[in-house]
Formats: C-alpha cells, sequence, structure tokens
C-alpha cells in the first residue's frame, strides 16, 4: 500500500502525483506527539491505530487552503457541522475515493468546503477542495484531521495507515491552482449540490 502512494524514483508521473494536502512553501507536520497517528482518544478505534487516532492532525492556521492529494473522485461531502461522522464530532469533512476506490483519504474539521463538491464529483492532485478549520473541535484549536485508509479491493476491509512518513514525502504545492467555485460554510449544500448521507468509519 505504500508503495502506491510514494513518489515513484525521479520525475513523478503527472498522472500519479501525490501532493502535502497543506500549501507550501513550509512542510507542515504534526507539531506533537498527542497529533501523531495512534494517540489517545477516547471511544472505540480501529484495531491498526493501537486503539488511538486513525489519522494525523496538521495546520493551525484557520483558514488554509486544503488540497487534494491525488486524482480521486469524491465520496462523501458533510457540509453539516453538527452532524460529522460515524462519533459525530468530525464536523464538516471531505471524504475521496482513489485508485479505483483502493485508497480512500479523508480531511476533516473543515471551515468551509468547496460549494460545486458532491459525490461522484473528479478532483485532481493539487486542488483546492476546502479550508482548514475547527469545526467538530471541542479540546484543540483549529487544525487538519487528514486519514488515509487502504482496501485490497473496493469492497473489502479498512484499514487506516501512517500519513506521517508520506507528508514527509510528497511534495508541497506553493502556488494552488485558482478555483472558479466559492468556499461555502453554509450547512446546506449549493442549489445543484446534494450532500451525501453514504459511508463513513472516521
Amino acid at each position: 500500500a505504500m508503495a502506491m502512494l510514494a513518489p515513484a524514483p525521479g520525475s513523478p508521473s503527472m498522472s500519479d502525483v501525490w501532493y502535502h494536502p497543506l500549501p507550501g512553501p513550509k512542510r507542515t507536520l504534526p507539531v506533537r506527539d498527542t497529533r501523531r497517528f495512534g494517540a489517545a482518544r477516547e471511544g472505540m478505534r480501529p484495531e491498526e491505530c493501537e486503539g488511538g487516532d486513525a489519522g494525523v492532525d496538521i495546520g493551525t492556521e484557520k483558514g488554509m487552503l486544503v488540497l487534494a492529494v491525488h486524482d480521486g473522485v469524491i465520496e462523501r461531502v458533510q457540509r453539516d457541522p453538527e452532524v460529522g461522522g460515524r462519533r459525530g464530532n468530525e464536523g464538516r469533512f471531505i471524504m475521496i475515493l482513489h485508485k479505483g476506490g483502493t485508497i480512500t483519504t479523508s480531511y476533516i474539521h473543515l471551515e468551509a468546503i468547496r460549494e460545486d463538491l458532491r459525490p461522484g464529483i473528479p478532483v485532481r492532485a493539487g486542488e483546492a477542495i476546502g479550508v482548514v478549520g475547527d469545526t467538530g473541535v471541542h479540546n484543540s484549536g483549529a487544525h487538519l484531521h487528514f486519514a488515509i485508509s487502504v482496501r485490497e479491493s473496493p469492497d473489502g476491509p479498512e484499514l487506516y495507515i501512517n500519513p506521517e512518513p508520506l507528508l514527509l514525502l510528497w511534495p508541497l504545492v506553493n502556488r494552488p491552482a485558482a478555483t472558479l467555485h466559492a468556499m461555502s460554510s453554509a450547512s446546506t449544500s449549493h442549489p445543484k449540490t446534494a450532500q451525501a448521507d453514504g459511508r463513513s468509519d472516521l
């Protein structure tokens, strides 16, 4: 799984590039142990996370752009900050499917989400999809909770992996491409956007 996510030796193909989810020029990583994969958290957690956090918490600047790390298709968009995911404390979030549904990336606690995004919409690596926020956050400030899960097949069991080694390798986007779509913090979707109520294993 890690080989599928790591940069290829030499110049990566533009069709298979993976980017850090927060733009440069500074590389953003977890700043303390409580923000790392597997850090102690309340409630039931996946076994592979040692009963702790299933992703990493990065960035502290509210309003910073959040980028799609790879080409993919939107799986779920949750715009209502009071609903959240399975545990009800994820706030606004986006889930993106990659590699035919065998890899999922999750972007959680967003302040706003691009108004055109809905399930089935394709996105490209490095595209802005939302902004860092603190929705669903109770005991810490604004940040992006970023998670990666993998499956052998789209219908197979889900396994969370530690994103931090990849965040050290993935290139930074210093100037994210402009989008014609506004970032919206509305709880309801754009008139042409259907709010998803699909799967969430966050």
